[in-house]
């Protein structure tokens, strides 16, 4: 039955702030347990589930739905009834129906297709995988896609369904990227059943409004295959059995026709930005041929949504810089001392087994990768956070640890040196807090320096102190005004160990942006580097997080997406390497190669990176030799040479490498340059082999004239090639 021939109109939902914190929360809280679900659900070594509490139905290719047996739903009843509630000899279990199996694809697709923020996007998706909903709508849009995370979104909607009987659903529904309990990266889309007294029911149409909660949950499981799971629960009007087994049938083939067709319905989209892509091609052509300047409809959109600034953006320009007196500079100096020696001695009196692992009965591990592993701190009932434990972080006090808040550890190794690390981490200025954020990926979707407090020198190149300001995306927005202190100190043994803090601290001066929908939360993190052998660094991190929310679910989902950031530590001796590359590309290409190719390419129609290899790279000539291996680019198998970024020479394929690279916008300062470059073998292991510490010494004391022209013309060139 389609609604629209009964004339069901379902209005929009106005939301209050609260009411929108109080779906988020329940988002969360849902999210977290679904996944545990996911993470606890034993299968057989063939990839089912266990037979005697599960039902298969249905299957189609690599995908089989099953439904729970009654039997699991009569011991759920028992043990329901053990816990003593009088209520449950009426109790009903609704009926659950799982998925499992793969579709080929790639997992950005499938969450693209699988999920729809807007209206059209949910009609559209509808009509063409014909998943039973007759209409739909967005009632309303709780959290938005973003530039940094465009497939997170959180809305409220209604969809109708005509099956064996006509229901239709009021749900929250929410879709993005999170991690399981394994430290697994996946893609989830969750739909459940919410209630608003403002929202009319049709069953005056004949429209019975029912529930249900739908997680998908889709995992890369490998370069063409995603895993997919799916958990529902279906609560019908109905006591006819007969009648709600014909539904559930009826669902299950649905979810089948899904599953198999998101891919197709990605795979048709990845088709459109195709077709997009040449027609933008075309049209370039068309402009270079004609020499006229056209303006089509769909650039100008873009032209005019560029110039418009994103929240966070909003954010860092709306933050002043931070004039301080000598006294306030005196009391963070004492405190960041006060903090570091408070640290040291957690450090030293941390307890660790003979494996190098902390005590199982106090710290629980959450996540790994590589050589490094996240532990989070077991609590007990007398040890929660107090009422005052934000006020003790922001008023500066140095024994976080005293306030009982959620604390997470991460013990392990990097490959490398302790100076190229201590290189990745020192934040020097707002434009290196940002490339390096890009380049680990962190977390961070924004950062500024609001105040100096002490400078590098070149007698000790690693130490500063500042004042900086953090935006981070988690499950809720949270920014952090920080003391922030690196350098390098004596152990008890006179070792080198070098330390990286960051500690909340508040200042009347700064503005909050509750307005934009961002919490000011705090956090007392500190890590520690040692040279351990030639090529490891032993990493240690504590840390300690108010985020002043009661949840203690959507806390905890904070903790796991904190702890995944920390594991970026394992991409540092990396992106001190991405550096060392950038800062030799500054100072071998020269000024004069960089100014030109810069001047050519404004000054000509073409530009782009042409005219920089005009300029910046010598021509292939005949008898032009591989600078690494020296074989000739002719012959009968010819190679097609490249040049190498840093030193401007022809390479072959076998002696050059792609990097990636990250340089802050000389234009737009909000903006990071990512691009992979081409670099020869000899030039990136120089670059490798160059000591940081005196890299950091050049580029502070500016030892080089034409180091501040390079530097911006490096960006421009990091623009040119983006485009």
């Amino acid at each position: 039955m389609s609604p629209s021939k009964n004339g069901i109109t379902m209005p929009t939902l106005e939301l209050e702030r609260h009411d929108e914190k109080m779906m988020q929360e329940l988002a969360a809280t849902l999210l977290q347990q679904n996944l545990d679900q996911y993470s606890s659900l034993a299968v057989t070594p063939d990839g089912h589930p266990d037979s005697r509490s599960w039902v298969s139905i249905q299957k189609r290719e690599g995908i089989r739905v099953y439904k729970e047996s009654t039997r699991q739903q009569q011991q759920q009843l028992r043990s329901q009834a053990a816990t003593g509630n009088g209520s449950v000899k009426t109790a009903k279990v609704p009926p659950s129906l799982l998925l499992m199996g793969t579709i080929k694809g790639h997992l950005d697709d499938v969450l693209y297709a699988s999920a729809a923020s807007t209206t059209e996007a949910m009609l559209t998706k509808s009509k063409f995988i014909d998943d039973g909903a007759v209409d739909c709508k967005v009632l309303a849009r709780i959290v938005e896609p973003t530039m940094a995370d465009p497939m997170h979104f959180l809305n409220v909607t209604w969809r109708c369904f005509a099956l064996s009987e006509p229901r239709d659903y009021v749900c929250l529904d929410v879709a993005g990227w999170g991690h399981t309990a394994r430290g697994e990266h996946v893609a989830y889309h969750l739909i459940h059943s919410v209630g608003f007294d403002a929202l009319p029911n049709f069953e005056h149409k004949g429209v019975a409004r029912t529930n249900m909660s739908v997680c998908w949950i889709f995992r890369q499981r490998t370069a063409s295959l995603v895993e997919c799971y799916a958990r529902g629960f279906y609560e019908f009007d109905t006591t006819n059995a007969m009648l709600n087994s014909m539904s559930l049938h009826a669902i299950a083939s649905q979810w089948l026709s899904c599953v198999k067709l998101v891919a197709e319905f990605g795979g048709e989209h990845a088709s459109i930005n195709d077709l997009r892509y040449l027609l933008d091609r075309a049209i370039a052509l068309w402009r270079q041929v004609c020499g006229e300047s056209v303006l089509h409809t769909q650039e100008r959109d873009r032209l005019q949504s560029s110039t418009t600034m994103s929240k966070d953006d909003l954010m860092a320009q709306s933050l002043p810089r931070l004039q301080l007196s000598s006294k306030d500079m005196k009391a963070i100096l004492e405190l960041s001392v006060s903090l570091l020696e408070t640290n040291l001695t957690q450090q030293k009196e941390l307890r660790l087994t003979r494996d190098g692992f902390p005590d199982s009965r106090v710290w629980r591990e959450m996540q790994r990768k590589e050589g490094v592993r996240v532990f989070k701190e077991f609590q007990s009932p007398n040890s929660m956070p107090s009422g005052n434990s934000a006020t003790c972080m922001r008023a500066g006090i140095a024994h976080p640890e005293q306030s009982g808040m959620p604390s997470l550890l991460m013990l392990g190794t990097v490959a490398g040196s302790l100076n190229d690390v201590m290189y990745a981490s020192i934040p020097t200025s707002t434009d290196s807090m940002r490339a390096r954020s890009k380049f680990v990926q962190d977390g961070v979707v924004n950062s500024k320096v609001l105040c100096c407090v002490e400078s590098p020198s070149a007698d000790d190149p690693f130490h500063t102190l500042n004042v900086t300001w953090r935006y981070y995306s988690l499950s809720e927005p949270r920014d952090y005004t920080c003391i922030e202190a690196t350098g390098l100190l004596p152990n008890d043994y006179g070792e080198l160990v070098g330390f990286h803090l960051v500690h909340s601290l508040e200042f009347a001066q700064l503005p909050v942006f509750r307005n934009y929908g961002v919490e000011r939360a705090n956090m007392s993190v500190c890590t520690f580097f040692r040279q351990k052998t030639s090529t490891l660094v032993e990493c240690y991190t504590r840390g300690y997080f108010d985020f002043h929310s009661s949840n203690d679910m959507l806390n905890n989902i904070s903790l796991h997406t904190i702890s995944t950031q920390w594991l970026s530590m394992a991409r540092y001796v990396e992106c001190a390497q991405m550096k060392k590359l950038v800062w030799w590309m500054r100072v071998r290409t020269g000024r004069d190669s960089f100014a030109s190719s810069s001047q050519s390419s404004s000054s000509t129609s073409s530009g782009g990176i042409a005219g920089i290899r005009q300029h910046a790279r010598p021509r292939v000539q005949a008898g032009t030799r591989c600078r690494v291996c020296n074989r000739g680019f002719g012959g009968f198998l010819r190679t097609t040479p490249r040049a190498c970024a840093c030193c401007a020479e022809w390479v072959c394929k076998r002696c050059c490498v792609k990097k990636q690279m990250c340089v802050v916008s000389s234009h737009n300062k909000s903006k990071v340059n990512d691009k992979k470059l081409v670099f020869c073998a000899q030039c990136i292991a120089e670059g490798s082999k160059s000591d940081a510490a005196l890299i950091l010494r050049e580029e502070l004391l500016g030892h080089r004239s034409s180091y501040s022209s390079t530097r911006r013309t490096t960006m421009e060139t990091m623009e040119t090639l983006d485009d």
